[in-house]
C-alpha cells in the first residue's frame, strides 16, 4: 500500500488503551480499509486475517477451495523484537517468511 499527503490512518482505542480498530482513509477517494482487533483475532474488512498466538500467528491459506491454517513462528531477540518469521514447509523444513537480517 502506498500513501501520499492526502492519506491517513485512524486508530480507535478503549478507555484502557486496548486497540479496537485501524481505518485507512484518503481524502481523494472513498477507498481504504478497516481492520478490527478483538483480542488475539485480527479482521481486515470483516474477514478473519489472522489469529495471534504467544509464539507467532495462524494465517488462513486457500487451497482447492478449502481453508487451511498456516502457523508462523516468531524468533525474537533479547529485547522482544521479532527478527525472523518462519513456518513449517511441506517437507518439514523451516521456511523463512520474513527476516530483519536481509535474507
Amino acid at each position: 500500500m502506498e500513501f501520499d499527503n492526502s492519506d491517513f490512518i485512524e486508530y480507535t482505542y478503549t478507555a484502557t488503551g486496548t486497540k479496537l480498530r485501524i481505518t485507512v482513509s484518503s481524502w481523494k477517494t472513498t477507498t481504504g480499509g478497516t481492520a478490527d482487533c478483538a483480542g488475539q483475532f485480527f479482521n481486515q474488512d470483516n474477514e478473519l486475517s489472522c489469529i495471534f498466538t504467544p509464539v507467532g500467528r495462524n494465517v488462513p491459506m486457500q487451497y482447492n477451495d478449502k481453508t487451511f491454517w498456516k502457523h508462523e513462528y516468531n524468533l525474537k531477540d533479547y529485547l522482544g523484537n521479532t527478527r525472523i518469521v518462519f513456518a513449517a514447509h511441506a517437507h518439514g523444513q523451516p521456511e523463512v517468511m520474513k527476516s530483519a537480517f536481509g535474507f
